[in-house]
């Protein structure tokens, strides 16, 4: 009987580009390994849940060394995340204020994002398994994941079109909630959204389907709602 079924991403040799002052902060730490102080990359892993062939979001995910720490972001990643993080002697408590364990956040949104992009048109509730913009910045961990997050949500297609076979970063895309498009041609509701709220959408492939919804609009996907649908009346 099998038990779960799982996608994996692995990726032993993250290049790590630290600045002189993340060397000398990395070095001044007193828990950390030697081997680590010299590293020129790192281990780094995802895995998210599959079940009756579609992603399963992950609960309350902590973040894993090897072994399950006890910290995790808010709720947790919809995914699991596993990396050559700095615990405390027990290996149960992330340090939140070592430099190393920024520099591996940091890279995380990144690497995710570009893992989601290798497989968002096979699995159409890919959305499903992204993780929030944000999880406040209570901490300077949780401020590093935030500006490496809005980083990597910029610069990275991730988003499959609707009409073609291409994938679309955040400021490309267009939510057509009201499903406009089908009845007056896509060409005509991007013209309309580019003259009337000043954007430069080309194309149908701006075009995406309604799922996903909540967290793509987070992102910041254009989002054609029926406030928007009834300035198109007017």
């Amino acid at each position: 009987t099998e038990d779960s079924r799982w996608m994996v991403y692995q990726n032993p040799e993250v290049p790590l580009s630290l600045t002189e002052a993340q060397k000398k902060r990395i070095e001044k730490h007193k828990s950390i390994p030697d081997k680590l102080k010299n590293a020129t990359s790192f281990d780094l892993s995802f895995a998210i849940a599959i079940e009756d062939g579609k992603l399963k979001k992950a609960d309350n995910a902590v973040l894993y060394t090897y072994l399950p720490t006890s910290y995790s972001f808010g709720e947790g990643f919809p995914f699991l995340v596993n990396a050559n993080f700095i615990t405390d002697e027990g290996r149960q408590h992330l340090d939140v204020d070592a430099e190393w364990n920024k520099v591996l956040i940091s890279k995380i949104p990144e690497e995710y994002l570009k893992w989601v992009a290798s497989f968002s048109k096979k699995h159409s509730n890919y959305y499903e398994a992204l993780p929030k913009k944000s999880y406040g910045s209570t901490n300077d961990l949780l401020k590093t994941y935030e500006d490496a997050m809005k980083d990597a949500i910029e610069k990275i297609a991730f988003i499959p079109s609707s009409k073609c076979n291409i994938l679309l970063k955040v400021d490309e895309s267009v939510f057509d909630r009201m499903n406009v498009a089908d009845a007056i041609m896509p060409q005509m509701l991007i013209a309309h959204i580019n003259r009337i709220y000043d954007k430069d959408f080309v194309g149908e492939s701006n075009i995406i389907k309604n799922e996903g919804y909540v967290i793509l609009k987070s992102y910041g996907v254009f989002d054609f709602d029926k406030n928007k649908f009834k300035d198109l009346f007017e």
